[in-house]
């Protein structure tokens, strides 16, 4: 279920918000929350444990600007899309200094609603097919697959790690669960290893060289496979 959360600090406008999306062709099932405030609004996805989301953002919230706000939801929530609303033309050129998918001029019209929700909508699908999810006690990690060297196995742990072995999270699960759903550019190449070959430069009988300049050790149970892979996965990005 995907959340659609409003920020405006007038009640007619989150009323008026809140029945036209009731209406509008939103793809999938969804849940509409609204506040009046920017402050109280990021609390509150905070206790709820938020991780994704779209967002319709007014850029005068009276407390605090709604640029400023959409630059802190982006650093807490990556994943989150940014659908600005405004009844001035003043703010055209600014809300290009923020990530943000569409512009919605006051009032909003039901169409121009349903097309910005339908491009958030497809951005929140291709940042789930690009990402890795992992929940552990500290919470759910996003983690893109273009940040992750190496899945490492560790008894019943499995630690993703990035550039130069750092590690970015770790879970407890297994090798036979998640490779089935990794892109084909992953490849397990050891018993406790699972490489991710974009990160990769060259291979030899025996590891893979990678971009940081370290080596990944390819087992011999696992090198026909690893060599394999490897020579599918340079023929795909000729």
């Amino acid at each position: 279920m995907t959340d659609i959360i409003i920020c405006d600090d007038r009640e007619e406008i989150l009323t008026d918000l809140k029945e036209k999306l009731k209406t509008a062709d939103v793809q999938g099932a969804h849940r509409i929350l609204s506040y009046n405030n920017g402050k109280r609004m990021l609390e509150a996805l905070e206790d709820n444990d938020f991780s994704e989301g779209i967002f319709i953002l007014d850029i005068e919230l009276g407390c605090c600007n709604g640029i400023t706000l959409a630059d802190k939801l982006l650093e807490r929530f990556p994943d989150a899309q940014i659908i600005f609303m405004s009844g001035y033309d003043d703010y055209y050129e600014d809300v290009y200094d923020v990530n943000h998918i569409y512009f919605l001029q006051k009032p909003v019209r039901e169409e121009a609603l349903t097309k910005a929700l339908a491009i958030a909508h497809n951005h929140l699908l291709e940042a789930k097919q690009n990402c890795f999810y992992v929940e552990n006690k500290s919470g759910r990690f996003v983690v893109p697959y273009s940040k992750i060297f190496i899945f490492e196995k560790q008894n019943r742990k499995i630690i993703l790690r990035g550039k130069e072995g750092a590690e970015i999270c770790s879970f407890y699960g297994k090798f036979e669960e998640i490779l089935p759903q990794l892109p084909t550019h992953f490849c397990r190449c050891h018993n406790g290893i699972i490489v991710n070959m974009e990160k990769t430069v060259k291979i030899s009988q025996n590891s893979f060289i990678m971009q940081d300049g370290q080596y990944v050790a390819i087992s011999r149970s696992h090198r026909n496979t690893a060599l394999c892979a490897f020579a599918s996965y340079t023929c795909q990005t000729i």
